[in-house]
């Protein structure tokens, strides 16, 4: 982080291109140029203090105060308002930046055969089991038969532009778990070499393909899959607002169509299998936004497990599946106000405390001095992934959980106390579980899931939680809790924890667009520290 007398206003494309910049985020060359998203400013030292000019669309004037205190964010902004109402956070902090760069079926960049089917691979082994969207048997016949047209002198806007809008979306999903070792490096200077601009286009062009197949009127289940892998690259392309939209309509496409499928004649046990995976991606997501089937039902739906004794990846949805059970029986029950939170949030611990113990021994927290690595995980490399993020999963929903009690914490220390200690204990954990992850960050790029988003008693349920908005997530409830610090010493671990949680988004803002706003946002907290 380099010294300077004052923080720069123009944004670091501009500044590195040596062009006129017009201080905007996004500014209007960048915006010209389709790279509105990558639109940001530098942080730099001033004076020994961590600082960067931070853009607030929505600051007015408030002609009660004067100097620099007359321009200030509307209250809303307020940490705990942040924490409480993320639907109003994220359309301030996060807003939505994508330019589609797919205008024509000429826009559309195509792999090679062979890099293809790479991807697809890569896709099978460290996607299918979160979108859970595609049978990849039926899929890859599919991809072949694919692959032999076009070598045959066959035009991809030929295709059916529904499967096309599955295949661009399978592709951009590949890249959220990718580097450049993983790639055919003669294809990218075609992208200028930029794995974001290659996963940007395949994610424009599986739009496109649904646009073209016309899928807000038309109900159809590849309209439903390709929906389904496409929300898990909405916030690394910077298209967080379109997200709610996408899934809503993919949701009354599956409501019109009658998901999850029963076996019978017109469906196959695989079929049937494949549609209620799918459907509970889309349920779990929009729980909030949307009412159901009976809760009973949804429950029923769940039983059918994977074989305790097998190692297979699918563990992980299932998992996700009872976490989110619990945690809608607990804002019912908020909701309902007819049991004391104390009550509701014991509850909650405990059903937690059983999903632990139903994890398979391979997916259980390691204890101290455990070896990092197994022949078990050389195997199956998606377990360590599948184990942090199921750890990181249960952290956060316990801290938020915990955080419901936080205007008691003021009200009657001596009886809170110990919910917000466990509140703040599980969001640094959130923090440290990754500081010690043995993980590339190319895979920190897209930590799964969208089931996560239940942890949030607001509209922006549906949104997909990743690694970046989670540890933004622990790093919100910490900021907060940093002026209320009960003496130096927990202040200074706050603190610390806060500037680690910084770090690590530091790590991997150059792949994912959201961090680098999250970024940004956090560390207009440490500045208002600095002030006090």
């Amino acid at each position: 982080m380099r010294h300077t007398q004052r923080a720069p206003r123009s944004c670091k494309e501009c500044s590195s291109r040596k062009i006129k910049c017009d201080k905007g985020i996004p500014c209007k060359p960048c915006t010209k140029r389709g790279q509105a998203a990558r639109c940001t400013r530098e942080v730099v030292l001033v004076r020994g203090v961590v600082t960067v000019t931070v853009h607030f669309p929505s600051l007015v004037p408030n002609p009660t105060l004067t100097g620099r205190d007359k321009w200030s964010a509307p209250s809303d902004l307020s940490t705990d308002d942040m924490i409480n109402h993320p639907q109003k956070l994220m359309s301030l902090v996060f807003p939505s930046q994508f330019i589609s760069v797919v205008q024509t079926w000429d826009d559309i960049f195509m792999p090679s055969r062979s890099q293809s089917m790479k991807l697809i691979q890569h896709g099978k082994l460290w996607t299918s089991w979160i979108h859970c969207a595609v049978n990849y048997k039926q899929f890859e016949a599919a991809h072949e038969e694919f692959w032999k047209f076009l070598e045959s002198g066959g035009s991809v806007r030929e295709r059916n532009a529904s499967w096309l809008a599955i295949y661009f979306a399978l592709l951009a999903a590949a890249i959220l778990t990718s580097d450049e070792d993983n790639m055919d490096l003669s294809i990218l200077p075609h992208m200028s070499g930029n794995l974001n601009s290659l996963m940007h286009n395949w994610y424009s062009a599986s739009l496109y393909c649904l646009d073209v197949a016309n899928y807000t009127r038309s109900s159809e289940f590849m309209h439903i899959q390709a929906i389904g892998i496409l929300q898990m690259c909405c916030n690394a392309v910077g298209d967080i607002v379109f997200r709610n939209r996408m899934m809503a309509i993919g949701l009354g496409i599956a409501n019109d169509l009658g998901l999850p499928y029963e076996v019978g004649a017109e469906h196959s046990p695989v079929d049937a299998e494949v549609s209620r995976r799918l459907w509970w991606v889309f349920v779990i997501g929009e729980w909030y936004a949307f009412q159901l089937h009976d809760i009973l039902s949804l429950r029923g739906d769940v039983s059918t497990e994977v074989p305790p004794k097998m190692v297979s990846p699918w563990w992980y949805h299932v998992i996700l599946c009872k976490t989110a059970l619990v945690h809608r029986e607990f804002t019912q029950g908020i909701r309902k106000k007819d049991t004391d939170l104390e009550v509701l949030v014991r509850i909650a611990d405990e059903g937690l405390a059983n999903i632990i113990e139903s994890l398979p021994d391979y997916l259980q927290p390691l204890e101290e001095g455990s070896p990092h690595s197994t022949d078990l995980e050389d195997k199956y490399p998606w377990i360590r992934w599948q184990r942090v993020d199921l750890i990181m999963i249960l952290l956060l929903l316990r801290s938020k959980i915990n955080y419901e009690c936080r205007k008691f914490w003021s009200n009657s220390p001596p009886t809170s106390m110990p919910r917000r200690t466990l509140c703040l204990q599980s969001a640094r954990s959130v923090i440290m579980l990754l500081e010690s992850a043995d993980m590339p960050i190319h895979q920190r790029r897209y930590m799964y899931a969208c089931p996560i988003s239940v942890f949030l008693r607001t509209p922006l349920t549906g949104n997909c939680r990743t690694y970046t908005l989670r540890l933004y997530d622990a790093g919100l409830i910490i900021a907060s809790e940093i002026p209320r610090s009960v003496g130096e010493d927990e202040s200074s671990d706050l603190l610390n924890s806060l500037l680690s949680c910084i770090q690590l988004l530091e790590q991997s803002k150059n792949l994912n667009i959201v961090a680098e706003k999250a970024v940004e946002h956090l560390r207009s907290f440490l500045l208002r520290i600095n002030d006090r």
